[in-house]
C-alpha cells in the first residue's frame, strides 16, 4: 500500500497498488520461493512438495493478472509502468533459469528415490521367497481333543 501525503499533514490517503505493483510483489515472492526450492532440492521430499504447493498459489495469482497487465496502460505513469514491467520480466528470467537447474536436480533425486524403493521392494520379495508359506499357517490350535 502506498501512502500519498498532500499539503495538509492530516490529509493522508491510502492509494491502492496498481496491478503492476501487485504483480511485481508476487514475482518477488516467487523469486524467494524459487531460491528456497533451490536450497532444499536435495533435501526431504516433503519439504520440496510443501514449497511447490506454496508456489502454485503464487503462480495462480500471477497468471490471473496476466490479461489485465497485457491490456493495462496509464498515460500518466507510462515510465513507471515500463520500469515495473522490466523488473517483472527480469525476475521472471532469473526464476526460469534457476528453476531449470533445480528441476534437473529434483528429477535426479526422484530417480534415486525410485531406485531405492525398488531395491527395498526386491529385498522384501527375496525374504518372503525363503520364508514359510503364510497361507498354510494356522491361527488357532485346539489342544482339547
Amino acid at each position: 500500500m502506498v501512502l500519498i501525503v498532500g499539503g495538509d499533514p492530516l490529509s493522508v490517503r491510502a492509494e491502492e497498488p496498481s496491478v503492476f505493483e501487485l504483480q511485481l510483489a508476487s514475482m518477488r515472492e516467487l523469486d524467494a520461493m524459487s531460491q528456497a526450492l533451490a536450497a532444499i532440492c536435495e533435501g526431504e521430499p516433503s519439504e520440496i512438495l510443501q514449497t511447490l504447493a506454496s508456489r502454485e498459489t503464487v503462480l495462480g495469482e500471477i497468471a490471473a493478472r496476466q490479461s489485465e497487465i497485457a491490456s493495462a496502460s496509464d498515460g500518466d505513469a507510462v515510465g513507471m509502468l515500463a520500469e515495473i514491467r522490466e523488473q517483472i520480466e527480469s525476475i521472471a528470467m532469473i526464476v526460469k533459469e534457476r528453476d531449470e537447474k533445480t528441476l534437473g536436480v529434483i528429477m535426479t533425486r526422484r530417480d534415486e528415490l525410485l531406485a531405492d524403493l525398488k531395491s527395498v521392494d526386491r529385498s522384501r520379495e527375496a525374504v518372503r521367497a525363503y520364508g514359510p508359506d503364510q497361507r498354510d499357517r494356522r491361527r488357532f490350535r485346539d489342544d482339547s481333543a
